[in-house]
């Protein structure tokens, strides 16, 4: 059908039957739910119907299981810290048997330390033992057995332990470098953009694209093939999977996003084995799921005053921090700040011994501190306008 510019077509009369058939059956369908028990006069004596609502049917019980973190196939650096947990949740009744076993060997035996047995509610049980570490290469079984009542629990999981393999020169630096989001799609679409395409050949490659090395690597969650920033980061900070929202951390049964069991940052390792200096440059707000994955552990990345606080904690943090997202730090008395409280972080990170800078000028008259924290917006920094060439 030809359409003229200002013209618009009349629908035709069998589009016009089928749509009054359809209110028709509409409303008779909302006067057979209505009900006389439940009708009502209203001031003028003229009767209301109205719909009785149903009750929602009661959701089914989950049905027991049994849960140890890390999860199966995890890999791990010798040497790198984590805590270990095993929870069995929905059971019947508290657990007359609770047997774990370590390659062989129960954990307390195994990590020399005495775990945590908590009840997180009335049909939960849980062990933890936190700040631990599996030094040898090589693969460990790990077996648990859980008897509550009738109910019986196993699970078994291997872990695989490696050593860092050394090259024959050693860097004195690492940089990495994180566009959030870049999939490749997205450097397809920049190559095209930026230098163009004739007859099916790009006119030249992006410098990413000339490095001397070259992978790709997946990032869907234990339980999503679909990613965030959070998990996708923490991937790359820890070498673990975790799950949507989640960075540094295994998600467990309790409600506090913050105590789940950690897993050991690339940025914490290097800073504790190597004690080497880190630095933290972005142009989100620092508490944003990319830049935070590297030193933070939260179950929910929307915990950016957590995060702060955990960027205050000597193991976590970076010796140069810069970036937007100073409403974090900022009084509840000053404007623009997400604070509840009157806690001034600049304050906090002056004590701890960081040089404070809030505008480019500051940034640009300082020398050399042994500590940096340069935070120049509220919110994330404003990037586009000005870098934008096309």
């Amino acid at each position: 059908m030809t359409m003229q510019h200002g013209v618009t077509p009349l629908p035709s009369c069998r589009f016009l039957k089928c749509l009054v058939c359809a209110w028709l059956l509409l409303l008779l369908a909302t006067m057979h739910v209505s009900t006389p028990q439940a009708s009502a006069a209203d001031s003028e004596g003229t009767r209301t119907l109205l719909v009785q609502a149903q009750p929602a049917a009661p959701s089914p019980t989950p049905p027991p299981s049994l849960l140890i973190l890390p999860i199966n196939r995890a890999k791990f650096l010798a040497g790198v810290r984590f805590d270990f947990r095993v929870e069995a949740n929905h059971l019947p009744a508290r657990p007359t048997t609770w047997e774990v076993t370590i390659a062989g060997k129960t954990p307390e035996a195994f990590f020399g330390t005495q775990g945590q047995v908590t009840n997180t509610s009335n049909n939960s049980q849980e062990q933890t033992f936190r700040d631990v570490t599996l030094a040898e290469p090589g693969v460990y079984q790990v077996s648990a057995k859980v008897v509550a009542r009738e109910t019986t629990l196993t699970s078994t999981v291997v872990y695989e332990v490696v050593l860092a393999k050394p090259l024959a020169r050693q860097a004195k630096n690492v940089m990495l470098f994180i566009g959030d989001g870049m999939s490749l799609p997205f450097r397809t679409a920049a190559r095209i953009v930026s230098r163009g395409m004739n007859e099916g050949k790009y006119r030249s490659m992006l410098e990413m694209d000339d490095m001397d090395h070259y992978a790709v690597v997946t990032t869907s969650g234990m339980e999503s093939i679909a990613t965030d920033s959070a998990n996708s980061a923490s991937a790359y900070a820890t070498g673990h999977k975790s799950v949507v929202n989640a960075m540094g951390v295994y998600p467990d049964n309790t409600t506090d996003p913050n105590d789940d069991p950690r897993v050991e940052t690339i940025a914490e390792l290097v800073k504790r084995t190597r004690h080497m200096a880190v630095g933290l440059v972005t142009t989100t707000e620092i508490q944003d799921a990319t830049p935070a994955a590297m030193f933070a552990h939260t179950r929910r990345r929307s915990e950016y005053l957590a995060i702060m606080d955990q960027y205050l904690h000597p193991a976590q943090s970076a010796e140069v921090i810069m970036g937007g997202g100073s409403a974090s730090l900022l009084p509840q008395s000053t404007a623009g700040s997400r604070r509840k409280d009157h806690r001034d972080l600049f304050k906090e990170f002056e004590t701890k011994g960081y040089h404070v800078v809030t505008t480019r000028t500051e940034l640009r008259t300082t020398s050399a501190p042994d500590k940096l924290l340069g935070l120049f917006h509220l919110g994330n920094m404003n990037v586009y306008a000005r870098f934008a060439h096309f």
